[in-house]
C-alpha cells in the first residue's frame, strides 16, 4: 500500500511564515511539517510515499529529500504551471497509485489519528473511498459532514460555536458536529472518475456526484488527536500547546546577546535576538528572500496599493536593531513589502498579525536575509 501527501499549496494564510517556502515545509517544533506527516504514516507501516509540489517545491524536497530520515521512500510529483488541485493531484500521481488501495494524507496536519484501523473500516465497507471524521469537540470553524449508516450523506455549512441557549437548554445535548481530517483510504477505480490534466477537488468535483448518483462513500470516525496548522495563530497556539511546561522553543544556531524578556514564543533556526528585546506570543525568523534582488524600485515607480493591507494601526515596519517605527505610509518600505508580497501571490490577513521587518536590512544593496517578526494578539 502506498499513501500521498499532499503539499502543493500556497500557504497563504501563514504568510510570512511561508515567504520563502511552501506551508508543509515551515518548521515546527524543530523539524519541518511534512516531516512528521511522513513518519506519521511509516508508523502503519507504509512507507512509500508521492508527494505532490507546485508552490515552491524546492522548499519541500530540501526538507524531505529522499525520505530515508523519516523512514520512508518518497517520490514527488511537480505540478506546472497550475496547481491542479486536490482530485487533479491524483490523477497526476496515477501511476504511483494505480495499483492498490491507497491512503491520502493532507500535509499540514499533526495527528494520531489510526489509520491501520480505518484501511480496516475501509475494507469491510466495500467502498471506493473512505473519508475519515473526527467529532469537533470545540465546534471549530471547519465543514460539518453528516452521516448515514457509515456513509457519507452530505456536507453542510461550517461549524458555528455553541450558542447561549443550547448551554442554558437543560433538555437537549449539545451537538457536536463531524468534521473531515484530511485523511482519506481510496481504490485506484477512483482515478477513472477524475477529469484528466485540469484543475479538480476530491470533496467538490468527485465525492458529491458520485454520492448524489447513488454511490457510497464510506465514513470512518475516529476519537484521535488532530492538529490542522492553517493559520499563524493555530500555528502559535499548537505549538505551545506541543510544547507542555515549555514556554519557550528555540531552533537551531540562535543567538541571545544580553538579557531578553521570553515568553510563549517560537524561534526559528538562525536567530539573533538583541539585549533588552522584548517577544511575548511572537514567532521570530530569518527568511532569505532571493526575490528582493529582483525588484527595482525607483523613485516614480509606485507599486503600493494602499489597499493591499488593511488599517495602518494594524500595520507597522520596526527595525529590530534600533526600534525605529516607519508607518506603511513611507512609500519605499510598504513597496517593498508589497512587491514581495504581490511577487508571490500572498494577500496576508493582518487582522491577525503585525508583521514587523528590519527596513535597513530590507534596503541593503547586495543583501536578501530579512527578520521578520510576527507578533501575534491572543484570539479569544
Amino acid at each position: 500500500m502506498k499513501a500521498m501527501i499532499l503539499a502543493a499549496g500556497f500557504g497563504t494564510r501563514l504568510f510570512p511564515l511561508t515567504i520563502d517556502r511552501t506551508k508543509p515545509a515551515i518548521p515546527f517544533l524543530g523539524k519541518p511539517l511534512v516531516g512528521y506527516v511522513a513518519e506519521y504514516i511509516a508508523k502503519f507501516g507504509i512507507t512509500d510515499i508521492v508527494v505532490n509540489l507546485h508552490h515552491q517545491p524546492k522548499s519541500v524536497i530540501d526538507a524531505l529529500g529522499d525520505g530515508n530520515r523519516f523512514g520512508v521512500n518518497i517520490d514527488y510529483t511537480v505540478e506546472y504551471p497550475e496547481i491542479l488541485g486536490t482530485a487533479g493531484a491524483l490523477d497526476f500521481a496515477r501511476q504511483h497509485l494505480q495499483d492498490d488501495t491507497f491512503v491520502i494524507v493532507n500535509g499540514k496536519i499533526i495527528t494520531d489519528i489510526d489509520i491501520g484501523e480505518a484501511v480496516r473500516a475501509h475494507k469491510k465497507s466495500g467502498a471506493i473511498a473512505t473519508m475519515v471524521l473526527k467529532p469537533n469537540h470545540k465546534r471549530e470553524k471547519f465543514t460539518v459532514v453528516y452521516t448515514n449508516d457509515g456513509a457519507i450523506d452530505h456536507f453542510g455549512p461550517h461549524a458555528t460555536p455553541v450558542t447561549e441557549a443550547e448551554l442554558r437548554d437543560t433538555e437537549h445535548d449539545i451537538v457536536t458536529p463531524l468534521m473531515f481530517t484530511g485523511i482519506h483510504i481510496l481504490e485506484p477505480e477512483i482515478l477513472d472518475m477524475i477529469p484528466r490534466g485540469v484543475f479538480s477537488d476530491i470533496v467538490t468535483d468527485i465525492y458529491i456526484p458520485y454520492i448524489k448518483g447513488g454511490g457510497r462513500i464510506a465514513a470512518h470516525v475516529s476519537e484521535g488527536d488532530w492538529y490542522e496548522l492553517s493559520t499563524i495563530p493555530r500555528y502559535l497556539d499548537i505549538s505551545l500547546a506541543m510544547m507542555g511546561a515549555c514556554d519557550m522553543h528555540f531552533g537551531r544556531n540562535c543567538i541571545l546577546n544580553g538579557a531578553a524578556s521570553l515568553k510563549d514564543s517560537i524561534i526559528w533556526d538562525d536567530v539573533t535576538i538583541g539585549d533588552g528585546a522584548t517577544l511575548y506570543r511572537t514567532i521570530a525568523l530569518l527568511v532569505e528572500c532571493k526575490l528582493l534582488k529582483e525588484i527595482d524600485l525607483g523613485r516614480d515607480e509606485r507599486v503600493y496599493d494602499p489597499n493591499f493591507l488593511d488599517s495602518p494601526d494594524h500595520n507597522h515596519l520596526i527595525c529590530v536593531d534600533c526600534g525605529k517605527v516607519l508607518e506603511f505610509e513611507d512609500d519605499n518600505t510598504a513597496a517593498l513589502i508589497d512587491a514581495i508580497t504581490r511577487r508571490l501571490g500572498f494577500r496576508p490577513s493582518s487582522k491577525s498579525m503585525r508583521i514587523e521587518a528590519c527596513c535597513d536590512r530590507l534596503r541593503t544593496e547586495g543583501r536578501c536575509e530579512t527578520l521578520i517578526k510576527m507578533r501575534l494578539e491572543k484570539q479569544v
